[in-house]
Formats: C-alpha cells, sequence, structure tokens
C-alpha cells in the first residue's frame, strides 16, 4: 500500500463494487483505516449492526458517523425490563 499515495488508493478503490470492499477491509488495518475514513467508499458499504454485540459497534458509529449512510437492523426485539 506504501507504493501509492492515499488519494491514488482512493480512486482505485472507487471502482471496486461492494464485495471487493469488504474485501480489502480485511487486507490490512492501512486498507480498512483509508476505507472507514472515506466518505464515498463507506457509502458504498452498508453497515450492519448485530444484536449480540451492536453496543461494540457505538464507538465506530461516533467516530465515523459522517460517513455512514444509513444503518439497517435486522432484527429488532423489544424485551420487558421489571422495574
Amino acid at each position: 500500500m506504501k507504493n501509492f499515495p492515499d488519494e491514488i488508493w482512493r480512486l482505485i478503490l472507487s471502482h471496486f463494487d461492494v464485495e471487493s470492499l469488504r474485501k480489502f477491509l480485511l487486507i490490512s488495518e492501512d486498507f480498512r483505516q483509508l476505507i472507514i475514513k472515506t466518505p464515498q467508499l463507506m457509502r458504498k458499504l452498508p453497515v450492519i449492526f448485530y444484536q449480540q454485540n451492536w453496543q461494540e459497534k457505538v464507538p465506530f458509529a461516533e467516530k465515523f458517523g459522517e460517513c455512514v449512510r444509513s444503518v439497517i437492523f435486522l432484527e429488532c426485539k423489544i424485551v420487558d425490563v421489571e422495574q
């Protein structure tokens, strides 16, 4: 990744589809940070909060919320809480 400046990588990555971008997220921390910090790329990726760990994703949403286009809840449960 160090062979090209970030601007070149952003241009290259902008031509990839969603599935390819997801793969780049897993290649290295450098690619992951570049994609996360680039609103145009993040808008291509859906943000999914799975029920079992959505609390862990809150810091991510707080930090990069301006890059998030939408949040999709796949399942929502309402649980009675005794008072």
